[in-house]
C-alpha cells in the first residue's frame, strides 16, 4: 500500500516514464467521471501532470506508448481457464510466466494480466464474453472502444470501491516492462471480433463486405481474422486523415520506410488507397518517383507480412503527427 502523498506521487512519475497514459478517478469509483476522459487530449501522460492525480487512476490503454497496452480481465477464472484451455491456451502458463504483469484486486477467482500490442499496431476493439447461459462475464479482452476511444483499467494503489482495499501489482514481471501480448491470445482476440462482425453482419443482411464504402472485391479471398484488421471504413473524413498522416512522412525515406508506409495504406482496401500513396510517393524530389516500383510494392501487399494501417500511424506519430 502506498503510505505516503511523496511515495504515491513517485509511483504516478514511474507510470508516466513507462508510457502509461493515465485518467484520474474519484475515490470509491472504477471508473473516470469527467467529460471527454476517453479523449486523447485528456489523459495524463507526463510526469509533470502526472503529480495531480490524487484519487484513484486508471490507465488509458488505447493512447499508452510505444504501443497500446491491453488487459485480459478473467472475471471467472475457472471458467476462463476451461475456455481457453479447449482453444490451446493455458492461463497458468501466462501468469506464470517469467515477464507476467498482474493487477490484482484482492477478489477470488479474479485475474488481471496486462499486456502491449507489437509495435506500430493501431489499438483494438473490446471484446466481452459472457457465459452463454447465465450471461455472466467470463473474460473481457480490453482495449479501445468501437469507435477507437479508449478504455481504462484501474492501477494499484487506487482502491478498491467494494474492499476498500488497494488494487496491487502481482506476477514475475514488472508494469515498466510489460510483455507483448502472446500470438494465441491475440488471434483469439481477433477471431472473437470476426465472429462478432460475422453475427452483425448476417443479422443485418448485409452484403459479403462489411465495411461501407469497399466494394466487396477488394476483401475477395480475406479470411475473417484479415478483415477484423481492416481499419475504419473510406469516408472523407477518414480519407483526410490519412492524407493528414501521410504529410508528416518524409517521402524521400529509405526504402523500407517507404514500402511499410506504402503497404500500410494499402492495408486499407479503400478504393483510393493508390492514389493516396501516389500523392505522398510525388512528393520525394522528381528522380526518386518509379511508377513501376510503387505499382510492383502496392499489388503485392499481403496481410501475411504484418504491416497494417497501425504502422502508418506509427510513422505519422514519429514524424509529429499528434491525432
Amino acid at each position: 500500500m502506498i503510505a505516503s502523498t511523496h511515495d504515491r506521487q513517485q509511483l504516478m512519475a514511474s507510470y508516466a516514464e513507462s508510457g502509461f497514459a493515465m485518467v484520474p478517478i474519484p475515490l470509491g469509483t472504477k471508473g473516470p467521471t469527467h467529460p471527454g476522459w476517453n479523449e486523447r487530449t485528456n489523459v495524463i501522460t507526463t510526469v509533470a501532470s502526472a503529480a495531480s492525480i490524487n484519487g484513484n487512476v486508471g490507465v488509458a490503454h488505447a493512447y499508452c506508448e510505444p504501443a497500446p497496452t491491453v488487459a485480459l480481465d478473467l472475471d471467472d477464472f475457472i471458467a476462463a481457464e476451461a475456455w481457453f484451455r479447449q482453444r490451446g491456451l493455458d492461463l497458468n502458463t501466462l501468469l506464470s510466466a517469467d515477464d507476467s504483469v498482474i493487477i490484482d484486486s484482492g477478489r477470488a477467482n479474479r485475474k488481471k494480466l496486462l499486456y502491449r500490442l507489437p509495435i506500430a499496431t493501431a489499438p483494438i476493439r473490446s471484446i466481452q464474453y459472457p457465459d452463454p447461459d447465465s450471461k455472466q462475464m467470463i473474460f473481457e479482452l480490453r482495449c479501445a472502444s468501437q469507435n477507437g476511444k479508449t478504455l481504462q483499467d484501474v492501477l494499484p494503489p487506487s482502491i478498491h470501491p467494494d474492499t476498500g482495499q488497494p488494487y496491487r501489482w502481482g506476477g514475475n514481471g514488472h508494469y515498466s516492462r510489460l510483455p507483448v501480448i502472446p500470438q494465441r491470445l491475440l488471434d483469439i482476440w481477433l477471431e472473437l471480433i470476426a465472429k462478432q462482425r460475422s453475427a452483425t453482419r448476417h443479422s443485418n443482411k448485409e452484403l459479403p463486405c462489411s465495411i461501407p464504402g469497399t466494394p466487396p472485391t477488394r476483401t475477395a479471398g480475406l479470411s475473417q481474422v484479415h478483415l477484423a484488421l481492416l481499419c475504419e471504413p473510406e469516408t472523407p473524413r477518414a480519407i483526410a486523415n490519412v492524407r493528414e498522416m501521410l504529410t508528416f512522412i518524409d517521402a524521400d525515406c529509405p526504402y523500407p520506410k517507404y514500402r511499410d508506409v506504402v503497404w500500410a495504406v494499402a492495408s486499407t482496401r479503400w478504393s483510393c488507397a493508390y492514389e493516396l500513396v501516389r500523392d505522398w510517393s510525388l512528393t520525394a524530389p522528381p528522380d526518386r518517383f518509379d511508377e513501376g516500383v510503387l505499382q510492383t510494392l502496392f499489388e503485392s501487399f499481403s496481410y501475411e507480412g504484418g504491416i497494417r494501417y497501425g504502422t502508418l500511424i506509427h510513422h505519422a506519430r514519429a514524424g509529429g503527427w499528434n491525432g
